[in-house]
């Protein structure tokens, strides 16, 4: 699944302006809500280099977490068409935080930064289906 033009203008504080397939890692930790240190383990990086450099786009975790971004997004924005991009990411980042019965009370986003992203993205992938 690739990204979608609305995907992209939802996220788009994340993404580098000199290169726009980057990923700025910082934002997208003040994003979620996260450190860096707990951004950095979830997507098996060194937390050195968030301080460093922050954009990393070959990493296949940040690659996978963003295609569950993206399956948000979508049931977000086909559900809910009227809504402004400022209120589809609104929304999505509600979703991740809200502990959720099919992860045994954790929120998705709790879930995701124990590796169990598989978990997350195949029910979201259900959803859509």
């Amino acid at each position: 699944m690739g990204l979608q033009l609305r995907d992209i203008d939802v996220l788009e504080e994340l993404y580098t302006e000199e290169n726009p397939s980057e990923i700025n890692l910082k934002n997208l930790a003040n994003l979620l809500g996260l450190t860096g240190k707990d951004l950095a383990g979830a997507l098996h990086i060194d937390a050195t280099v968030l301080s460093r450099n922050p954009y990393d786009s070959s990493n296949k975790y940040l690659k996978q977490w963003m295609m569950v971004f993206n399956l948000i997004i979508t049931i977000i924005a086909d559900s809910e068409p009227s809504l402004s991009d400022d209120q589809i990411k609104v929304k999505m980042q509600r979703w991740l935080k809200l502990p959720r019965p099919e992860f045994q009370g954790d929120s998705a986003l709790e879930y995701m930064i124990k590796g169990k992203i598989r978990r997350v993205k195949n029910l979201l992938e259900q959803v859509v289906a």
